[in-house]
């Protein structure tokens, strides 16, 4: 188990995740996974969107895209936002791991441990990147503009790509039938999608700006975020998350 797993996670998923499980990960390695992983695509999401992102029209739609936990991080950069961004995914991908373990292992009987779960969903999340990739190709014309970025960028690789890993995930750790890796879906995006966007309310509505530009690195921020976020502090997160 290493650093090459994040790249196999792309091209051969289920042999990557069976080879981890083996491995017995504990919950230290997954969350050096996650600081890895989490820190390349804040990264990725910064160079990227600060170079190429603002140039598109779409740009209100980039949080739907890349997730609401970059936004401190590409507003403001700096370390302050970046512990906020990753408090964020930490959160995300902690709820998500609590809900499949619960659903899995206590209502389907599964065998599996939590630390194996986390550290498969940390992995994961490097298929982030990918939806936003789709930004250069959506100046085309309107109408592949409308079709690129809920077609390709939300509902192929952000949905259905990363919602494929969750389920080798859970049936990798749990060993549990694709019926109840189904169930065990649904029931725990229920709970995550009821809990998140409270708490990312409470933070966006409670932490200043002062806070996210602690430690800042003199870098330009990225205009559609900066923009999300001063929305947030001034109305409701719940309509980011729609």
């Amino acid at each position: 188990m290493g650093i090459g797993d994040i790249a196999r996670v792309i091209s051969s998923p289920v042999q990557t995740f069976s080879n981890i499980e083996k491995s017995k990960p504990s919950f230290l390695d997954g969350f050096l996974f996650f600081v890895f992983v989490q820190t390349f695509v804040l990264g990725f999401f910064y160079v990227f969107l600060s170079v190429i992102g603002e140039n598109y029209w779409v740009g209100s739609l980039i949080p739907i895209l890349i997730g609401v936990s970059p936004l401190p991080l590409l507003s403001y950069p700096g370390i302050g936002s970046y512990l906020i961004s990753m408090a964020l995914a930490f959160v995300e991908i902690i709820i998500l791991s609590l809900a499949f373990h619960g659903v899995s292992k206590y209502v389907h009987k599964g065998s599996g441990s939590f630390s194996t779960i986390f550290t498969l969903l940390s992995i994961s999340q490097i298929v982030s990147i990918f939806p936003i990739l789709i930004l250069p190709f959506i100046n085309l014309s309107p109408v592949a503009s409308m079709l690129m970025v809920p077609l390709f960028g939300y509902i192929l690789m952000t949905i259905i790509w990363k919602y494929l890993l969750y389920g080798f995930s859970i049936g990798t750790t749990y060993k549990i039938s694709d019926a109840k890796i189904v169930v065990a879906l649904i029931l725990s995006f229920l709970v995550f999608f009821m809990v998140y966007p409270l708490i990312t309310a409470a933070l966006f509505t409670q932490v200043s700006t002062e806070i996210m530009r602690m430690g800042t690195f003199g870098l330009p921020s990225v205009q559609y975020a900066t923009a999300t976020i001063e929305k947030a502090g001034e109305s409701n997160i719940l309509s980011i998350l729609k």
